[in-house]
């Protein structure tokens, strides 16, 4: 866990482009943490812990409260660092917010046949047909 109330804990805060709902990420003295916006937080901490349970390198996640100590320490260490205000406008109807840790990797539309393999390994080529493998180097 983040102190967030601690000065200086938080060293800068920036929106991603990509996230539809709501998606930062809050540099800290401890890492980089993604804080999400979702109409379906737990929809999203079923599947983390689902990809966990099966091995499949996953963020740590947890739903935070919003009025709780931590979630007010949050939103309020993200504000003081949001020059353009996106954190004020995005989350202030928010009663939970999604807090993960970042891990850097590919979204599953950006995997095609070649990576897949690569990180799969040889078995998977053996098991796909020529059809199948055209179809997946196509994707």
């Amino acid at each position: 866990r983040v102190p967030w109330a601690a000065d200086g804990t938080v060293l800068g805060v920036q929106r991603s482009e990509k996230g539809s709902e709501g998606l930062f990420f809050v540099s800290t003295r401890v890492g980089v943490a993604v804080v999400k916006r979702s109409k379906a937080l737990g929809a999203e901490l079923f599947c983390t812990l689902l990809a966990q349970r099966l091995g499949v390198a996953s963020p740590h996640t947890r739903i935070v409260h919003t009025n709780a100590a931590e979630g007010a320490a949050l939103l309020n260490a993200m504000v003081a660092h949001d020059a353009l205000g996106q954190v004020r406008t995005t989350l202030v109807d928010q009663h939970y917010v999604l807090v993960q840790s970042y891990v850097r990797g590919r979204n599953c539309n950006e995997v095609d046949y070649e990576c897949a393999r690569r990180m799969f390994g040889a078995e998977l080529g053996a098991e796909l047909d020529d059809d199948a493998a055209a179809r997946a180097a196509a994707t």
